[in-house]
């Protein structure tokens, strides 16, 4: 699913979204690159659309979130909170 004419307020929350995950990924969960999640998590969620979403670029499914969250282990309410 691509970007439809969002607003400055949406794009901006896609991008701190997509930093949020990042973070998750690199910082939390301790990855040494978000290749290395994607790999493992390849049922989950595919490479490109990994790097489109922490990238801010992807308006994403509400499924892929709640596949995300899992693979994060953590909840969607703590994924989108502060964002």
């Amino acid at each position: 699913m691509t970007k439809n004419k969002l607003s400055k307020q949406e794009e901006q929350t896609f991008l701190k979204l997509g930093k949020k995950l990042r973070s998750m990924i690199l910082q939390d969960l301790g990855y040494e690159s978000l290749d290395r999640f994607a790999l493992e998590h390849h049922d989950i969620i595919s490479k490109p659309t990994l790097y489109a979403i922490c990238d801010g670029q992807r308006d994403f499914q509400f499924s892929t979130l709640l596949r995300l969250a899992k693979a994060l282990r953590t909840s969607v309410p703590e994924l989108l909170k502060e964002t």
